[in-house]
């Protein structure tokens, strides 16, 4: 642990753990009495393609990143500037295949996701809507659309990650045939300077 803290000190970063059901039950107790703080519960979930998926709905699936669609995940995920930042760093050092969503009402941009193929899977990423579109089956839409284009691809399997409390998405996604697999969350210590 001195190892890795060093190693991070040296980069002048936070020391990151992230603890899954694969770490044994010692080192979460052992972080955390080392001042680690609990942060960002999830939830693994996944699904096997089913046949009705290549009837879901049909939607404008992009396959190249876009500024509008960037600035629209960042804006619904109320990211502060910093975090903007390396958000698009991290998507736009993605070299698999994607596919970017939006769902337009009006005009203008309320729904975005993600599908990012791998062999014969497909992970699905910023899944989000606005807070004042929710409750109106637009992440369900959002979700089937997804579901039909990786399937449409090939992918045999979807997997996705929910925050531990959003209680919403995750009955949205148990409703559409995503089960939990396994909790995971992180530890961080403090920066050094």
């Amino acid at each position: 642990l001195q190892e890795i803290e060093q190693v991070y000190a040296r980069l002048g970063q936070a020391c990151i753990f992230r603890i899954s059901p694969l770490a044994h039950a010692d080192v979460d107790a052992l972080l955390q009495a080392r001042g680690y703080q609990l942060q960002d519960p999830s939830l693994f979930m996944h699904r096997q393609t089913q046949p009705g998926d290549l009837q879901g709905p049909s939607i404008v699936v992009e396959q190249t990143l876009s500024q509008e669609w960037l600035e629209g995940v960042c804006h619904a995920n109320a990211l502060l500037p910093h975090q903007q930042v390396w958000h698009h760093t991290i998507l736009r050092s993605i070299g698999l295949r994607c596919g970017y969503v939006s769902i337009v009402q009006n005009g203008r941009a309320v729904a975005w996701g993600l599908a990012v193929l791998e062999r014969n899977a497909a992970g699905l990423y910023d899944v989000v809507v606005e807070s004042q579109m929710r409750g109106r089956g637009l992440g369900r839409a959002l979700i089937q659309g997804l579901l039909r284009w990786a399937a449409e691809q090939g992918a045999q399997n979807t997997d996705l990650q929910v925050t531990g409390g959003n209680h919403v998405a995750q009955a949205l996604y148990a409703s559409l045939g995503f089960e939990p697999i396994y909790g995971y969350h992180y530890r961080i210590g403090r920066r050094s300077s």
